[in-house]
């Protein structure tokens, strides 16, 4: 039905409802009505936009910059989300690392602790050897010994009693106090303390030694390991006062260059650069061909690298 149509029907009906005193019958009257149709926008010219679209468009279409936005919410939830996943990746890595450095520190740990023994295993025989090669060597002049003994026995013949008895008396004197297997024995006892690990106790033991034997041949070792017991234990004021001991009073020692190491060690680890490079220097210069001075040579060389 054409509009026209309906709206001549919607006044028939109202006229006739009017004529007959009839009530107004809305429902007639809306089916009357043409149906309503949503207007579309015009454009500048006037004419309809949107060309094939339908009348009824429920949501108008999203503008550029909508677009933009969107796409730009959605990259940056995913690249969020490949930074977490990132961020966890790391994580576990870190963890990793770190068991890998805690593994390698108890590992460094007991090398360190492993090179520390054999290190006091070594002495222990080069001391051992020593002591063989000076018994033989002993044992070698015993004859001398017994000739002067027989002159002794000759003029305590003759009648100088009194002579005999003060060169018995000398020599009872000299056998007492240069007992090379107690002196050994004692040391001994003293660097087993340290070798086992027991620093606090090691100083005190090789302290006693000195004063019992002050002119041993084991002296300038004591000394030295004195130094090194206080320097295993970062009690670096201590360390450094045993260690000029050794180099003060055993200049002509083994042990000297040792000491002179260990001392330039002791003042680098309380950062006294000065004293450090002139002590190593010094070592490098008074026993050139030592181990010792090697390794002086390569704490140098670190300390420049360090700007030290």
């Amino acid at each position: 039905m054409k509009p026209g149509q309906r709206a001549y029907r919607l006044l028939t009906a109202l006229g006739i409802a009017a004529t007959a005193g009839a009530p107004f019958d809305r429902a007639s009257a809306v089916d009357a009505l043409p149906p309503i149709v949503q207007s579309r926008p015009i454009d500048g010219s006037g004419a309809a936009a949107g060309g094939s679209q339908g009348a009824a468009t429920t949501a108008a279409p999203l503008t550029l910059e909508q677009r933009v936005a969107k796409i730009e919410r959605l990259v940056e939830s995913q690249t969020l989300l490949d930074m977490l996943q990132r961020l966890d990746a790391l994580q576990q890595e870190v963890q990793q690392l770190r068991g890998m450095v805690e593994e390698q520190g108890h590992t460094m740990e007991g090398l360190t602790q492993r090179q520390r023994e054999l290190y006091l295993d070594i002495d222990r025989r080069i001391r051992q050897v020593e002591v063989a090669v000076q018994s033989s060597a002993g044992a070698g002049t015993s004859p001398g010994g017994g000739a002067t003994a027989a002159g002794a026995a000759a003029g305590a013949a003759a009648g100088t009693a009194a002579g005999a008895a003060t060169a018995a008396g000398s020599a009872a004197a000299a056998t007492v106090a240069s007992d090379p297997l107690a002196e050994q024995a004692a040391y001994q006892q003293a660097f087993n303390v340290l070798k086992e690990g027991h620093y606090e106790e090691s100083v005190k033991a090789l302290g006693d030694f000195l004063k019992r034997y002050p002119n041993s041949e084991y002296a300038s070792n004591a000394q030295y390991w004195i130094g090194e017991a206080n320097y295993v234990m970062r009690r670096f004021p201590d360390a450094i006062k045993e260690f000029n001991k050794v180099i003060d009073k055993f200049p002509d020692s083994s042990k000297t260059p040792d000491a002179m190491l260990k001392l330039g060690y002791t003042y680098y680890e309380v950062e006294d650069w000065a004293h450090a490079s002139e002590v190593l220097n010094k070592l490098v210069k008074r026993f050139p061909d030592t181990t010792a001075a090697q390794l002086a040579q390569n704490r140098l060389h670190r300390m420049k690298l360090e700007n030290h």
